[in-house]
């Protein structure tokens, strides 16, 4: 076990942040493995970009600057193209998927066990866990997505109908409520199987590799303290998407035009905030699991004297007699041992004067 998890007066909140600090290097392959991922899915949109952007002057809009209309105008001519763009497209997505399951699974090895964020830690366990997470995965599709998009298409529906009785503020009103209702429902379901995949790894470090045992145990840790799990971890995906939103503020805002090489960097940091905030969040699911444990008792020993035995009397044979019971000791014997116990002296009266170079004594 993780000895930063010993320290169950903490809140799961700070101990997520600790672990996520202690463990920096998770951040770092996790980053590396989107940037290298994401390179590469940008390819084979970059082979068909180049002729379009190569000399037209819509390119100015879009170097250096984020500008959404001149991207959604991008967007649709690049639809044009065909289907093969999007299939190399969907191809990327899944092999960013599996990436993102390794990499999930050892992060929540190394937080739980307490091992060294190596890579080749982090991948082994990656790969060890792949299909219980890939199993957990499926779960999560058919019930959180079965459920949440039923929401959205009530949401759609819900809608629909309000738009023909209500126009402008109270519209958006009842739309960007029924948004965070939704929302709130898919962050719910995100939680519970974030416990569940920690559930996995606890149950994996002690043999067990069943994975339906995580999903109904998860849900009882959740309902047990649900009010500061669900909070807090909301807490962290709201600060995580606020630091991609300033990021995304700056790029627009303060960046200047053609400035790429900044324009990169800030939308960077906009990604690490992102990761950043996920990789937390597994900390925080990492130690309410192992916060609902019950703590080991330790009873006190009681102390029971050895019992009393003296020491064994030889006959004349030379062989040891039977030791004595405490009743056959006399009075007087235990009377000297208490004395020799408080540290008292003994006296002793002589029953008759020594004599003293042949003579008596007299007084």
């Amino acid at each position: 076990m993780n000895p930063l998890l010993a320290y169950r007066n903490d809140s799961p909140l700070s101990t997520g942040l600790r672990l996520l600090l202690a463990n920096r290097r998770l951040l770092l392959w996790t980053y590396l493995a989107s940037v290298l991922l994401g390179l590469r899915a940008a390819l084979p949109f970059h082979a068909r970009i180049s002729p379009i952007l190569d000399h037209s002057l819509a390119a100015q809009d879009l170097a250096g600057r984020f500008d959404v209309s001149s991207y959604a105008l991008l967007t649709m001519h690049l639809g044009k193209q065909g289907t093969s763009l999007y299939t190399q497209a969907f191809a990327a997505v899944a092999v960013y998927c599996v990436f993102a399951v390794l990499l999930a699974a050892g992060t929540y090895f190394v937080f739980g066990s307490g091992e060294s964020p190596r890579l080749a830690i982090v991948f082994r366990a990656g790969v060890d866990y792949f299909w219980r997470f890939f199993r957990l995965l499926l779960f999560a599709g058919i019930i959180g997505g079965t459920i949440v998009g039923g929401l959205a298409a009530l949401r759609t529906l819900a809608l629909k109908h309000a738009d023909e009785v209500y126009v402008e503020r109270t519209y958006f009103v009842l739309a960007l409520t029924s948004f965070i209702a939704v929302a709130l429902v898919a962050f719910f379901f995100r939680l519970w199987f974030d416990l569940a995949e920690a559930t996995i790894i606890q149950l994996g470090l002690d043999g067990d590799r069943r994975v339906r045992r995580s999903l109904f145990p998860s849900l009882r840790i959740l309902k047990r303290r649900f009010a500061s799990t669900y909070l807090s971890y909301l807490l962290i995906g709201v600060l995580g998407w606020a630091g991609l939103l300033l990021c995304v503020w700056l790029w627009v805002v303060v960046v200047p035009a053609r400035a790429v090489p900044l324009a990169w960097i800030v939308g960077q940091l906009g990604v690490l905030s992102i990761l950043t905030a996920r990789i937390w969040q597994r900390g925080l699911a990492t130690a309410v699991v192992a916060f609902a444990d019950p703590v080991p008792v330790v009873h006190p020993a009681i102390f029971t004297p050895p019992p009393t035995f003296q020491p064994a009397e030889t006959g004349d044979e030379g062989y040891a007699g039977t030791p004595r019971t405490p009743e056959e000791i006399s009075s007087s014997e235990v009377a000297a041992s208490n004395e020799e116990a408080i540290g008292e002296p003994r006296t002793t009266i002589d029953p008759a004067p020594h004599p003293i170079d042949g003579k008596d004594t007299q007084t």
